[in-house]
């Protein structure tokens, strides 16, 4: 038990490495699907998506490890928001999991919900990363990974 929770913290600390050393921004940073939010406002959350430290984003909202592929392939990248985790898939070029914090004052304040999907900033193109059209016209919808209800301390 104690050599695979090693092992998930060392593949964990090359994903993070891997997205440190990776230029910032992706091949489409900057890019919005439809987005109800000045770009000013965009570029200020990518730049605290880079900005974020995943040790503490990891001790924060998954204490006790990460999910772990049962079958053998390529892991996750371990993206970390400070208020959430995601485990990102490149091959399927979609998060697979997410882990986050939940507290009563969470579900107990009001905020408006925005529109603002967007390529995500770490990933480029040759790390799994997607653009606005990669899934347009496939019948599939974009949706959340954290319900927007459950994310009202921050936007």
């Amino acid at each position: 038990m104690q050599k695979r929770m090693k092992m998930n913290a060392i593949r964990i600390g090359l994903a993070a490495l891997w997205l440190l050393c990776a230029s910032p921004g992706g091949a489409h940073a900057g890019e919005t699907c439809g987005c109800d939010v000045a770009p000013e406002r965009v570029a200020a959350y990518d730049a605290a998506l880079i900005a974020t430290d995943p040790d503490t984003a990891r001790t924060q909202h998954a204490p006790y490890g990460v999910a772990v592929p049962a079958l053998p392939g390529t892991p996750p990248i371990v993206l970390a928001q400070d208020d959430w985790l995601t485990g990102y898939d490149p091959v399927r070029r979609m998060p697979l999991w997410v882990a986050y914090r939940m507290t009563a004052s969470d579900v107990a304040q009001k905020r408006k919900r925005t529109q603002c999907f967007r390529p995500d900033p770490r990933l480029s193109s040759a790390q799994g990363g997607t653009t606005c059209a990669s899934w347009r016209g496939d019948g599939m919808d974009r949706g959340h990974m954290v319900a927007s209800a459950d994310m009202t301390r921050s936007e």
